[in-house]
């Protein structure tokens, strides 16, 4: 439970993200660091579509 610890802190420190947000990205990602921090700064998701633009 020590390492959940210490991986929940440095994602902490490297995101500033808050204690659940790190812990569910830890969760989530089966313990990487590297994964998890990735999902806290959103590099995982797609792209949003564009958004048409307006008839006028």
């Amino acid at each position: 439970m020590e390492d959940m610890e210490q991986k929940v802190k440095e994602l902490r420190i490297l995101t500033g993200a808050g204690l659940l947000d790190c812990k569910k990205a830890l969760i989530a990602s089966e313990g990487s660091v590297q994964i998890a921090l990735t999902k806290l700064r959103g590099e995982d998701d797609e792209p949003p579509e564009p958004e048409p633009e307006a008839l006028d």
